[in-house]
């Protein structure tokens, strides 16, 4: 079998090319994207579309491989808030399932928290230190539906498997 992908640059839907609008942030109009397709003896089998907002953030991945559909898209939360709400659905045929994550950093872009519909994970660091880097301290990951802790050895990846569960980190 061969394999042969190709890569395609193209602004998403409504998306524009050009100068900034001259705000702080640029254009927020702006996004842009790509397209990757794998294909396996000329035919394609995988593709993958990415587009990204004009601050370089992912918005939307989606992913088709024969009649299977699996679709994140990420919502940015403005600071203070520093927040990113992900909806995972994946579509196969007619069955359709889908799963809400959040994930909220501090002013440096340090994890602070992660929420899955099973579980909360709260994540410390100690203090800064003279180049002004930060290392983390400890994990700590609650079941939402026992209220137990979880060790901490056994983290949730943040992602969950439409049909066996949690994914853990080993």
């Amino acid at each position: 079998m061969s394999k042969a992908a190709r890569r395609i640059r193209t602004p998403a839907p409504g998306g524009r090319s050009g100068p900034s609008s001259g705000t702080e942030f640029g254009d927020t109009s702006y996004t842009y994207g790509s397209t990757a397709v794998e294909a396996i003896d000329g035919k394609s089998a995988t593709t993958v579309t990415r587009r990204y907002d004009h601050l370089h953030r992912m918005v939307l991945e989606e992913t088709t491989a024969a009649d299977t559909v699996g679709r994140v898209v990420n919502r940015y939360l403005p600071p203070p808030a520093n927040e990113v709400s992900t909806t995972i659905t994946w579509t196969s045929g007619t069955s359709t399932k889908s799963q809400e994550t959040s994930r909220r950093f501090d002013s440096h872009g340090n994890v602070l928290e992660d929420r899955t519909p099973d579980t909360r994970t709260e994540y410390t660091y100690y203090p800064a230190d003279a180049d002004g880097f930060t290392r983390l301290k400890d994990t700590t990951v609650h079941s939402l539906s026992s209220g137990e802790v979880i060790p901490a050895s056994t983290p949730s990846s943040g992602l969950t498997d439409p049909d066996s569960g949690p994914i853990t980190i080993r």
